[in-house]
């Protein structure tokens, strides 16, 4: 299969040593941005003018996949994340792509508090077909490598046992896929419940959404969603939790039992 990889991330050699592991053919072209040494000349596929030196080097060889690992790196807009405008022109290039019917693969880094959701506005995965999360086993320890729980949080034209998490090891260069034990998927818990939760109300605020909206869609009190709305800030920000709360809920707060 003929396809091009964009890396904004990785060495010339872990790539090289990657591609070996994928077992990529020779029709198969990597691009690494590292050993790009003209930082004016750095891939940026916000940029129109690489936009279309892209495409025309996907047409020319006849590509059928495009791998864009990661959107940090590669597509600098200038425009937050969050924003319609970053979201409507990342849209825009892809659709272009879609039209000629070139597969692409995007890899984005996991939002703050987003339940396994893209950095920035959800609205991202809004025309992509599947949607997949990675995360590490309870069991995986840095010795493993590459080691995962692979998740399809959004999914177009399959169903079933197709759609079903599973376990993905790299082991001497080979991928072992084993069944998700119960325990690990297990939402049901109650402890599992509140992170979901949290994690909403992460996303929410990464959003842009307020507490009414958090109260609202995750039925929980005020209260809660003002803890939620500290510590978020706190890990996004580094304030103090308490900075969140206004200050009729300091008053209660601080008063005498």
């Amino acid at each position: 299969m003929a396809g091009v990889y964009l890396d904004g991330g990785m060495g010339a050699a872990e790539m090289k040593s990657r591609g070996l592991i994928m077992k990529l053919d020779a029709e198969f072209l990597i691009y690494v941005d590292a050993l790009n040494q003209d930082e004016t000349a750095q891939m940026n596929l916000a940029d129109p003018r690489f936009q279309e030196a892209v495409m025309n080097l996907l047409k020319f060889r006849e590509v059928e996949v495009l791998i864009i690992d990661n959107l940090a790196t590669l597509y600098r807009s200038g425009e937050s994340p969050n924003s319609a405008e970053y979201v409507d022109a990342l849209n825009h290039f892809i659709l272009r792509l879609r039209k000629e019917k070139i597969a692409v693969v995007i890899i984005d880094h996991e939002g703050k508090g987003s339940a396994g959701g893209p950095r920035g506005t959800s609205a991202k995965i809004d025309i992509t077909h599947v949607a997949i999360t990675l995360a590490r086993p309870d069991s995986a320890s840095p010795a493993d490598g590459a080691h995962f729980i692979v998740r399809f949080t959004k999914r177009r034209g399959f169903h079933g046992e197709s759609a079903e998490p599973f376990i993905a090891n790299l082991r001497d260069g080979e991928w072992e896929v084993s069944d998700v034990p119960d325990a690990t998927d297990d939402e049901s818990k109650p402890e599992s419940s509140q992170k979901k939760r949290k994690s909403e109300a992460y996303r929410i605020f990464d959003e842009g959404g307020s507490i009414q909206k958090v109260v609202k869609e995750l039925k929980v009190s005020k209260t809660t969603a003002y803890n939620y709305l500290g510590e978020w800030r706190t890990e996004n920000f580094g304030l103090d939790s308490s900075d969140a709360l206004p200050e009729e809920t300091h008053a209660e707060a601080n008063a005498p039992a």
